[in-house]
């Protein structure tokens, strides 16, 4: 999205992919919303140092990040640009937004993994896996599961019973069901299995 402003911070421009982001119908709209309305409370404040700073002729922040509130209440998390250009023969300041939500939830998705696995997962002594409902896809595991063949992002039983379908004594679907634990001993491809499914999260196994 793009926003052209004023030194003041008046907006005198946007172009349709900014409305969108916030999910305003018109310019009218995103200038009548407070800009305390639209950052949360943490941005907000880093909005006020910036704006102090270019009070005091220091213009060096034109690359940060910025979380706002969109117009349902949904928080965005925005990379931004900001730069002087030439606008109508005066000079303003142009603005770019990059939506990079999706980038800070797999980022977010990474630490957690991370912490699962480094602090809680190894060390359980046994192989295990924390998994997506319903998917089934390895989101974290310890040590002992890697050795065991659990791949990241793969489903159990494509990497560790390394099958293309589901394993027929899998106990998940009780799981997701009923919300309590489920156990059971099996015999598969060859291997003896005993398999604990636990609740994790409201989406996590």
């Amino acid at each position: 999205g793009i926003r052209i402003v004023t030194a003041e911070g008046n907006t005198i421009y946007v172009n349709k992919a900014i409305l969108n982001i916030y999910g305003y119908d018109s310019i009218i709209e995103l200038q009548k919303t407070p800009l305390k309305k639209r950052y949360t409370p943490e941005s907000y404040a880093e909005a006020q140092k910036r704006k102090q700073q270019r009070g005091q002729g220091d213009l060096s922040s034109t690359n940060y990040e910025i979380s706002i509130v969109r117009k349902n209440g949904e928080i965005r998390h925005l990379q931004v640009f900001r730069k002087k250009v030439l606008w109508d023969g005066i000079w303003q300041f142009q603005i770019i937004y990059e939506d990079i939500s999706e980038r800070k939830r797999n980022e977010e998705e990474v630490k957690k993994s991370e912490f699962l696995r480094n602090v809680l997962l190894d060390n359980l002594p046994f192989v295990t896996l924390v998994l997506k409902k319903h998917t089934r896809e390895i989101v974290a595991c310890n040590k002992l599961a890697v050795k065991a063949g659990a791949v990241i992002g793969k489903t159990c039983y494509e990497s560790i019973a390394q099958c293309n379908h589901i394993c027929p004594f899998c106990k998940a679907p009780d799981l997701w069901k009923t919300g309590k634990e489920q156990h059971v001993e099996a015999e598969y491809i060859g291997r003896y299995w005993e398999g604990r499914w636990m609740p994790f999260s409201d989406d996590l196994y």
